[in-house]
């Protein structure tokens, strides 16, 4: 018989104040697609992307709801006769949305087995199952195996799953966590995502489509040819999702699925969406040569940073002859100890300067992240970092991203923030979303500052980089 499996991806919401909105592929939904065609016999996949689907923006008191319409998700799940649904849950700060679609499929589709997945689901997979009664199941950490071992033999009762790894299961009023499962060696046994689910119009034209990473990805989607970082910075929590051993598609996979985006789908510009697409220069500098050898004629960029000391002078010619457009470091703070002592962050700021250095020379367009307010930090600690990304603006046009940092569930952060009574507000999907931003809602303090000191810090410093941004571009207007 064949199995019915529907992927969805919730709708979205957003406080005023928040982050800007932003429309994205549902990649991950797209490799769990294709892996479920490879490596299962009989299946039947849809996937419903209720982030684009009949869009809509909704104001209801202080949010804006961004997507499909409950309602109309309602009427599209009853008409729906899958065996299984599984709903992802990319943010901490959406979680609610999942919820919601989960509790209209447990209605409408009673007799289906409901799974979370997704990076929220790694981090508080357990504790979410305990608190909602709607998901059967949660799949912690990389989801494709899991996922499709899951769907193999399930056959409509939780016993038939019980042992699976990398999940927890909600059965017989008990919450049961099953043994990790080990992630895949070999990403090349993954096929390229199942792009034919989707419509690349539905997301072209919507006017959200990469707001925030990418504002000039005309026609250009996301990619990731890597996954987990062995890097252990306290305010990340990838590693809980994709592990700290760095695994990665050989340049050949990348460059295959490179030309399979241009020839088929008209795809000419990337992200590369990698947390590390660097960290194995060997493999990143034969990707490179062979985009340069088989005359790719791409544009891309790597909106999620790379680390400036993977870095050399001629990769980043090669990157630019390749067609980087746009290159992000992150550096996080300028202070050396608050970047390797405090954040773990292990970098040599000497490096950020010499790639900023050249990126300036060779005309190559060039961000860079920092985050401030981590707890042993002080006022002049995070002043200093503040005034390290204005100068580098100055000098080497490397555009300053500024964060205040955000506690994220399943970090070593958030622990050391819970333990220590260091949190401003109660945190919740709310306030994490307030808080991720430059001017949003403060959520740390400590005996070095508060509240009112980060407001007033960043107002600071906002205040000298709009105008020194209106004397840069005065100057020389295509620093943006």
């Amino acid at each position: 018989m064949t199995k019915k499996i529907l992927l969805i991806n919730p709708p979205q919401t957003f406080y005023r104040g928040c982050c800007d909105f932003n429309v994205y592929i549902p990649t991950s939904l797209l490799y769990l697609s294709s892996y479920l065609k490879k490596y299962n016999v009989d299946v039947e996949v849809e996937l419903l992307d209720f982030v684009v689907i009949d869009f809509n923006e909704k104001i209801i008191g202080d949010k804006i709801q961004y997507g499909t319409s409950f309602d109309r998700i309602k009427e599209m799940l009853k008409n729906t006769d899958a065996n299984i649904v599984a709903i992802t849950s990319p943010f901490s700060t959406q979680f609610h949305n999942a919820v919601e679609v989960a509790e209209i499929a447990r209605k409408e589709i009673p007799n289906a087995l409901i799974v979370l997945g997704g990076p929220d689901a790694s981090v508080r997979g357990k504790e979410i199952l305990e608190k909602n009664d709607c998901f059967d199941i949660s799949v912690m950490g990389e989801g494709e195996e899991t996922f499709s071992i899951v769907c193999k033999i399930y056959e409509g009762d939780l016993n038939d799953i019980k042992n699976v790894k990398g999940i927890v299961l909600n059965h017989d009023g008990a919450i049961k966590m099953t043994p990790k499962r080990d992630y895949l060696t070999n990403l090349d046994s993954i096929p390229f995502p199942d792009y034919d689910l989707i419509d690349f119009n539905d997301y072209f034209h919507n006017k959200h489509f990469y707001r925030q990473k990418a504002r000039h990805l005309d026609n250009g989607i996301g990619i990731i040819t890597s996954r987990g970082c062995p890097f252990g910075c306290i305010f990340c929590s990838i590693h809980i999702h994709m592990g700290h051993k760095f695994r990665s598609h050989s340049p050949k996979y990348v460059i295959d699925h490179i030309a399979l985006l241009k020839k088929k789908y008209g795809i000419n510009n990337l992200n590369f969406e990698d947390d590390n697409l660097t960290f194995d220069i060997v493999r990143f500098e034969k990707i490179l040569d062979m985009l340069l050898a088989t005359n790719a004629d791409i544009k891309w960029k790597t909106p999620n940073a790379v680390r400036a000391d993977l870095i050399t002078n001629d990769i980043l010619e090669k990157m630019q002859n390749s067609g980087c457009t746009e290159l992000t470091i992150s550096i996080e703070s300028a202070d050396d100890h608050t970047r390797n002592s405090i954040i773990k962050k292990r970098l040599d700021i000497r490096m950020v300067i010499k790639v900023a250095e050249h990126c300036r020379k060779i005309n190559l367009r060039c961000r860079s992240f920092y985050l401030v307010g981590f707890p042993g930090e002080t006022i002049e600690t995070m002043r200093k970092t503040l005034d390290f990304a204005l100068d580098m603006f100055k000098r080497h046009h490397l555009i300053p991203r500024v964060h205040m940092v955000t506690p994220q569930f399943g970090t070593k952060l958030f622990e050391i923030c819970k333990e220590n009574n260091y949190f401003s507000v109660d945190i919740n999907e709310k306030t994490l979303g307030l808080g991720n931003q430059l001017y949003g809602t403060p959520l740390i303090k400590t005996e070095e500052f508060d509240e009112t000191d980060m407001k007033d810090l960043i107002k600071e410093y906002e205040d000298k980089y709009s105008k020194l941004s209106r004397d840069l571009r005065a100057i020389q207007p295509s620093i943006y």
